[in-house]
């Protein structure tokens, strides 16, 4: 039998999507879940099954923090994929939260977060494949303090849809290595995507900010973090810088071997961070909230459904 959602609230709203929480209905009882509904003019045959195939890729890692799509199908002529729901927020809220309550994130939490986040990245090098579109909005920090990554493969997915397909060539992802010009990454480019996501929560500033707003070809363009801020520990800054390098050869070769610089770095700060730490700091940053709220609206239907597969979409 086919498994049924029920919509309950809108989460977010993108310019192809909209994330809403929902629930199962039938055996075994409610189960929260996320809903990411894609407007019409993506929603194209091939595109869900290529969303649908990265799920399954993403689940045939089987690491606890990589998170894949578990069904991809239609509704109402809309694609609409679905994962397991994270209490908890991701890595842009918290850097949203951060500039406006003027907090600086601990250096040694802020490097414990990305050094998590690399480990789980690493399962799909291990297994010679690259999430290829690492941002702050898909890695997620839970209100139990895990560091989950969601969107492996999402860049791949576009370059199958006509409508997305363009946009792969125009302008150029902030935390996306320069030599990236389509959506297939390499582990390289992870390395980078994960090291502009820790320059950030250390000082602040984006990357491409703090080179002036552009990619350099200089490597000594970018400006180190502790000459952005005496409080981070220069001995950080040559992790960072190479990860960060716009040479893929000078970069560490994968995300483990990231991670494990970053963990390195916990004895020069004085202590290593831990999950409930990271969990506190959730509560801390976001109090009274377990997710953020809704951005409201009427739901787009009411009725619980059961998703149809791709030759719907026509």
């Amino acid at each position: 039998m086919a498994r049924r959602y029920r919509l309950q609230s809108r989460l977010e709203e993108g310019t192809f999507a909209e994330y809403f929480k929902a629930v199962t209905e039938g055996e075994g009882g409610p189960e929260p879940v996320l809903v990411k509904l894609f407007s019409f003019k993506v929603s194209d045959a091939a595109y869900a099954r290529a969303l649908s195939e990265s799920g399954a890729r993403t689940r045939s890692l089987r690491h606890p923090g990589a998170l894949g799509f578990d069904e991809v199908g239609f509704i109402h002529g809309r694609i609409a994929a679905v994962r397991s729901f994270v209490e908890g927020h991701n890595l842009g809220d918290a850097l949203r939260r951060l500039s406006t309550r003027e907090v600086v994130l601990p250096p040694a939490l802020a490097l414990y977060i990305v050094s998590e986040a690399a480990q789980v990245v690493s399962a799909a090098h291990l297994a010679g494949w690259s999430h290829g579109a690492i941002t702050p909005g898909n890695v997620l920090l839970g209100a139990d303090g895990r560091v989950r990554v969601v969107d492996f493969g999402a860049l791949e997915a576009m370059d199958s849809s006509q409508a997305l397909r363009p946009l792969l060539s125009q302008g150029r992802n902030a935390y996306r290595a320069p030599e990236v010009k389509t959506g297939r990454g390499a582990p390289a480019a992870d390395v980078y995507s994960l090291g502009a996501i820790a320059y950030e929560l250390l000082t602040m500033q984006a990357v491409a900010q703090a080179r002036g707003g552009a990619i350099s070809t200089k490597r000594d363009a970018l400006i180190a973090p502790s000459r952005l801020d005496r409080r981070i520990n220069a001995r950080i800054d040559p992790v960072l810088m190479r990860s960060l390098d716009n040479a893929t050869s000078r970069r560490y070769p994968s995300a483990a071997e990231l991670s494990e610089a970053l963990r390195g770095l916990f004895s020069v700060l004085g202590y290593a961070p831990s999950a409930a730490e990271a969990a506190r700091f959730v509560r801390d940053l976001f109090p009274n909230e377990v997710a953020i709220g809704g951005v409201g609206g009427a739901l787009p239907f009411a009725e619980a459904f059961a998703l149809s597969p791709g030759d719907e979409a026509t």
